[in-house]
């Protein structure tokens, strides 16, 4: 994959990391169930995606 799809996730993910003030896993562990609104699952949905873009995208470098 090229470099500029990783670049791409990684502003995704950290944009979501910023916004809630955790990484992925403690959003899905900790907060996720308890805001229980259509953007926060919305959020969710969307950073699961870019995480796994960039995950996949690194197991291709």
């Amino acid at each position: 994959m090229e470099i500029s799809v990783i670049v791409e996730a990684e502003a995704h993910v950290r944009y979501f990391e910023e916004k809630y003030g955790v990484s992925f896993e403690r959003f899905e562990e900790k907060l996720l169930a308890d805001l229980d609104t259509y953007e926060a699952h919305e959020d969710y949905n969307i950073w699961f995606f870019w995480r796994e873009v960039l995950h996949m995208a690194r197991r291709t470098e």
